[in-house]
């Protein structure tokens, strides 16, 4: 009979350790998701800023290869003379936004003296897998 109220008592305090190890596991979850909940917002903002920051990446990427085809229509091409926002830029750099936004959508337009240099540039983009341009030929404005 001892043996069995021992082993009572045995497994009366087994049940309440394992008791107060399930409070303890549930009071560790809880501050878990606490601290997930704060890290959240921060996490957003760190992934925000780091599409952002890609996106920069491959503009800029694109940007450049537009400006090489520019340079190299130049060498090659005569008549060529730029793009529109090359050609206007301030030596003030205060008035290059207003430039740009005042300019719009023709602020990569390229200036080219003739129709046929336009033709010859477009085919020259083409070749080259380039995105159109547009082009602003003089002797048709």
């Amino acid at each position: 009979m001892k043996e069995l109220e021992a082993g009572g008592e045995r497994v009366k305090r087994g049940v309440l350790a394992k008791k107060t190890e399930l409070e303890a596991c549930g009071k560790e979850i809880v501050a878990a998701q606490n601290r997930q909940a704060a890290l959240a917002p921060e996490l957003i903002a760190v992934h925000s800023e780091i599409t952002s920051l890609q996106a920069a990446g491959s503009k800029s990427e694109a940007e450049k290869r537009v400006e090489r085809a520019v340079e190299d229509m130049k060498r090659l091409f005569n008549g060529v003379r730029g793009r529109l926002q090359d050609l206007l830029s301030s030596k003030a750099r205060k008035y290059n936004t207003a430039m740009t936004v005042a300019l719009g959508r023709l602020a990569d337009a390229v200036v080219v003296n003739t129709e046929e240099s336009a033709f010859q540039c477009i085919k020259y983009l083409k070749d080259h897998r380039i995105r159109p341009l547009q082009f602003l030929p003089l002797d048709v404005l």
